[in-house]
């Protein structure tokens, strides 16, 4: 059985017969823009707030977050890694081009990103990583952004030359370390903190998804 039948969220775009080139002005008109910067989702007072009544043992961590909330984040990438470089989209794109764009359409709505901006908007040295989409259970798009292109092997990346490398392969990994959560995390910690405790989960709905070629 596959995925159900697709319903646009923003059917005042027009559907394209391809999704390849510069699309005309006229079409872009129908777009709804957010051209203003928006405000984080996350409140950095409110978050420092709880963590201090709550003792969170990590305060240090915290303000170093919050920080970034109000003044925003250094990605980490250096040398080649920063070099401006420009790639076409992964072939998903065009293939699920309505839904692709439905997505995008929403994210402005959304307050997640700023545009439509053209070409001419753009600083020239800018980096322009591939998109990607896979197809949800639900039949939409979660797109992705192939932070890792250029595709170099690990002793290709040079990031002291001049040949652009990927985003990733200019950070140091040690210095923004992730650690994923594990069932085992999650049950130490309900049985550390006892009956009663409230327990939330939150549902990344368009979080990143390692893309298809």
């Amino acid at each position: 059985m596959g995925p159900p039948s697709f319903e646009k969220k923003c059917p005042w775009i027009p559907s394209r017969t391809s999704y390849r080139g510069t699309f005309e002005e006229d079409w872009w008109r129908q777009w709804v823009p957010n051209l203003l910067s928006s405000p984080s989702q996350i409140s950095p007072v409110k978050l420092y707030d709880i963590s201090r009544r709550l003792n969170y043992p990590g305060l240090d961590r915290i303000q170093r977050l919050c920080r970034g909330l109000r003044e925003g984040f250094s990605i980490g990438a250096r040398g080649s890694a920063r070099l401006p470089a420009e790639a076409d989209n992964w072939s998903s794109v065009y293939s699920y081009g309505d839904k692709f764009c439905d997505a995008v359409q929403q994210w402005l709505l959304d307050g997640l990103v700023t545009g439509p901006l053209t070409r001419d908007q753009l600083p020239a040295d800018i980096r322009v990583s591939p998109s990607a989409v896979e197809i949800k259970p639900n039949g939409r798009a979660r797109v992705c952004v192939d932070m890792s292109w250029p595709h170099y092997k690990k002793d290709e990346v040079n990031l002291d030359g001049d040949i652009p490398t990927s985003v990733n392969s200019g950070v140091d990994i040690s210095q923004f370390p992730v650690n994923m959560v594990t069932t085992k995390n999650i049950l130490v910690r309900c049985f550390a903190a006892g009956i009663g405790t409230a327990l939330a989960k939150q549902d990344w709905a368009d979080a990143y998804k390692v893309p298809r070629a």
